[in-house]
């Protein structure tokens, strides 16, 4: 794992699972949704349980699980295959805490 003012990166990794709640809706489980990754011997499985959009998966074994370079909002970017809008999530949901 790598951790810097510019970077987060996992480079390997079974399982990634993302979790999110529906912004601006009540913070219950219904509004709960969730994107996975699993690496197997045949590759990597990619799964989600949300209802309004169609994820276009394309996962590449040789890349690092999980990439997130830039903490700025205007710099956030996410080079795995789950896409921009779970980093901008994970950063916003995080912004007040101190990184190392």
């Amino acid at each position: 794992m790598v951790v810097s003012h510019s970077k987060f990166r996992i480079s390997k990794a079974d399982r990634v699972p993302w979790e999110w709640l529906y912004y601006g809706r009540p913070k219950v489980a219904a509004n709960l949704y969730f994107e996975e990754f699993v690496e197997s011997s045949n590759g990597i499985a990619a799964g989600a349980d949300a209802d309004w959009y169609a994820p276009g998966f394309k996962t590449c074994h040789w890349k690092p699980a999980v990439e997130i370079l830039g903490w700025g909002y205007e710099s956030c970017t996410f080079r795995e295959s789950a896409g921009k809008r779970i980093a901008t999530l994970l950063h916003r949901s995080s912004a007040d805490q101190h990184l190392p």
